[in-house]
């Protein structure tokens, strides 16, 4: 055993060395590889249904897919807060090795997870007539029953999001990867056996029905195995220190109290010498026990009336608060990015069928793309909200601010690289990449030329605000990543759109304006990382954005 003076300095050492390992290659690597898997299946499994759909069903199907997709998953995709935000703020407790935070941010995620989820699936069912309107005839009369299998899947999916985010904020990432890229290829292969098995001339509606219940049945059974996988597989660590089943509220004291303490008669004297000392009053003074049980009475009333407000205060405590206001920013903001591919796909709906599908085989190459990317966000999120937890000693602040510069170039670095592949090989596999998911030559007319070159110009671009992206979810200042995101819808994004829709129709300039506020979006992000936040990294408490929200929102404004 080393000497008792050479201790602290073998603690420096090793402290040294772990955050070394926060903003080293290999740890990057670690956790976006598996990541990539991770984010890039659910879109792959979009992408593969689609191209199915293209080839053993119909057109029609394939656009109500897309479609239903789109409109109904508008839910899932701004509660996007379920997993980066609450990955941001479980990792941060982690770093800081605050165990009671982290089951509380954890216990917050699954119980408004399950809430979200059952309270808007009557919210979906009610806007099915509506949304298919907006889709079209033909379109709408192949998705009817597929909306309501899609809407009823809902809730699974929000709490597998909410444990996605816990597993990734315990740094089990490979884990997260494992269940996700597992639930793809079972849902991919069932739904390529259901339509090829299919009889020939089959419904448009019958197709996307097998393809329903093929989804739902993969998100039941990756609920199950995620939920017991986050009970069983916590940090390392914490081993022995989390109790995620018993709320932070609950406290053994009071049921030890309560085992311990003497009993008392029901209704029994609550006040006064005889009551306090267990003594039963004699016959002759019944005023004493009447007396004793109206004062019982009147204080189980003033119980009752008191305990909602009570109930209320525990339900809204400062930490339920305070996820509840960064969720909101977090939800106005993918609100605000949804409303986009919404409104992008009413503006393709009205240039036909084949637009529209052309419109979402870009949209599916888009958004494989940046998931695929956004294995390198996930690094940042992880790794940056770790070094957040532990900048906030200042023993340790000067390194941890050190290596999370270190973090940041090379996450950039790897997300420029991936967009200038990613763009490349649109480009150079252009007529193969379309053979892949239609056939109609109408539909590869519409997307030749203009759409996918901006498709494959806008990559690098994209790739760069990818994984920015989860550098400023490490950062927790969420209002401000909200204020940046509404100011870009309103000023870039809409004008764009609106001269798309009435001056010049075309699909090219639909995903221009996408590009465009993407640019906004890039330039907001290197705002945040570059000027506020890394000078001060560490400053500002890293528990959550309420210390940093006046300094963000005024950036953002």
């Amino acid at each position: 055993m080393p000497p008792e003076s050479e201790q602290p300095e073998e603690v420096e050492g090793v402290g040294l060395l772990e955050l070394e390992a926060l903003s080293s290659g290999r740890a990057i690597f670690h956790i976006a590889l598996p990541a990539v898997l991770l984010n890039a299946a659910p879109p792959l499994t979009a992408a593969v249904q689609t191209a199915l759909l293209g080839n053993y069903a119909s057109t029609s199907a394939m656009a109500a897919y897309v479609g239903v997709n789109t409109c109904v998953g508008f839910l899932a995709r701004i509660c996007n807060f379920l997993v980066d935000g609450v990955s941001a703020k479980v990792g941060a407790a982690a770093g800081a090795r605050d165990w009671a935070a982290l089951a509380t941010h954890a216990r917050l995620s699954l119980r408004w997870s399950a809430a979200l989820g059952v309270g808007a699936l009557p919210l979906l069912l009610a806007a099915r007539w509506p949304g298919l309107v907006m889709l079209g005839g033909e379109v709408a009369a192949a998705g009817g029953p597929y909306w309501t299998l899609r809407a009823c899947t809902t809730p699974l999916q929000l709490l597998n999001m909410a444990t996605a985010g816990i597993l990734q904020g315990y740094s089990r990432v490979r884990v997260n990867a494992a269940l996700t890229s597992g639930a793809a290829v079972l849902e991919m292969a069932a739904s390529a056996v259901v339509l090829r098995r299919q009889a020939e001339g089959s419904s448009a509606s019958t197709s996307l029905v097998a393809l329903g219940l093929v989804s739902m049945s993969c998100q039941l059974l990756l609920t199950v195995v995620s939920l017991a996988c986050m009970l069983l597989l916590p940090p390392p660590e914490a081993r022995g220190h989390l109790r995620l089943l018993r709320p932070s509220g609950s406290s053994s004291r009071a049921t030890q109290h309560d085992d311990t303490a003497p009993a008392a008669p029901l209704l029994g004297g609550t006040s006064g010498e005889d009551g306090l000392n267990g003594v039963a009053p004699e016959a002759g003074e019944p005023c004493h026990q009447h007396r004793g049980e109206r004062q019982a009475l009147e204080q189980a009333a003033e119980e009752a009336r008191a305990a909602p407000a009570e109930l209320l205060g525990k339900a809204l405590d400062k930490d339920t608060l305070a996820f509840l206001r960064d969720g909101a920013d977090m939800f106005v903001r993918s609100m605000t990015l949804q409303l986009t591919f919404l409104l992008a796909l009413a503006a393709a709906a009205r240039l036909g069928t084949a637009v529209l599908a052309a419109h979402s085989i870009v949209g599916q190459l888009w958004v494989i793309v940046s998931y695929t990317v956004d294995g390198f966000a996930v690094a940042g999120i992880v790794l940056g909200s770790r070094l957040a937890g532990r900048a906030g000693s200042a023993r340790w602040h000067a390194t941890a601010q050190h290596h999370m510069r270190r973090l940041t170039r090379r996450i950039l670095l790897a997300g420029a690289l991936m967009g200038l592949a990613a763009g490349a090989a649109f480009l150079a596999a252009r007529d193969a990449t379309i053979g892949l998911f239609t056939s109609d030559a109408a539909v590869g007319a519409a997307l030749r030329d203009g759409p996918w070159l901006v498709l494959a110009a806008a990559q690098p671009l994209n790739g760069i605000l990818f994984v920015a992206d989860g550098l400023q979810y490490a950062t927790q200042r969420f209002r401000f990543v909200r204020n940046a995101m509404c100011l870009g819808f309103a000023a870039v994004f809409c004008p764009l759109l609106a001269l798309e829709v009435w001056v010049a129709p075309s699909l090219a300039l639909i995903w221009l304006a996408k590009a465009a506020l993407n640019v906004w979006c890039l330039a907001a992000a290197g705002h945040l990382i570059f000027v506020v936040y890394l000078p001060h990294f560490g400053d500002a408490p890293c528990s959550g954005s309420q210390g940093s929200q006046g300094n963000s929102g005024e950036h953002a404004a």
